[in-house]
């Protein structure tokens, strides 16, 4: 089974919607593309309630929309959307998404979050000794943007922020 944690929408789904989602068995649909895979099994429509507003979707998110058949968002996804989540894989499973093709089967299995946390970090550094590194002290561009991650280094900066000063001023 594919392992999930549950959320960030899973109050707007059942108890019954819930048990489906654990112990249903799914199969792909051919209507799937690189963002996302469209399962067919047990439909786990959301609750009633306000239409929700779209915000940015994760990696392996599991959105339901109205009819109740699960989408497997892929890294090549959407950026955000309004259809509630009702669980997110786990990272360490992830690749595996890329591996299930129309017509296989699938099933889900919840964990909690420091289990998820730690089979991913496990799987990454079984990759190897750089598939899991910490980044050197990073020179901050914008927010969220570190130069050492565009491979640059302050020194190089510096030289390039001491010319642009040199020309304004």
């Amino acid at each position: 089974p594919l392992r999930v944690v549950f959320g960030p929408h899973e109050g707007r789904f059942g108890a019954d919607a819930l048990a489906a989602f654990l112990s249903g068995r799914y199969v792909v649909d051919a209507r799937s593309d690189r963002m996302g895979l469209r399962l067919v099994g047990p439909p786990m429509p959301p609750e009633p309630g306000p239409e929700m507003i779209s915000e940015g979707i994760a990696a392996g998110a599991v959105q339901i929309p109205p009819d109740g058949q699960p989408i497997l968002l892929t890294p090549a996804r959407q950026t955000i959307g309004g259809y509630p989540r009702i669980a997110t894989i786990v990272g360490a499973d992830l690749d595996r998404l890329g591996q299930i093709a129309p017509g296989d089967g699938v099933r889900f299995a919840a964990v909690d979050l420091a289990t998820a946390r730690r089979r991913t970090l496990a799987a990454r550094a079984a990759l190897g000794p750089t598939s899991v590194r910490e980044l050197p002290r990073a020179v901050v561009l914008a927010p969220g943007l570190a130069a050492t991650a565009l491979g640059l280094v302050a020194a190089v900066l510096a030289r390039g922020l001491h010319r642009a000063q040199a020309r304004s001023g």
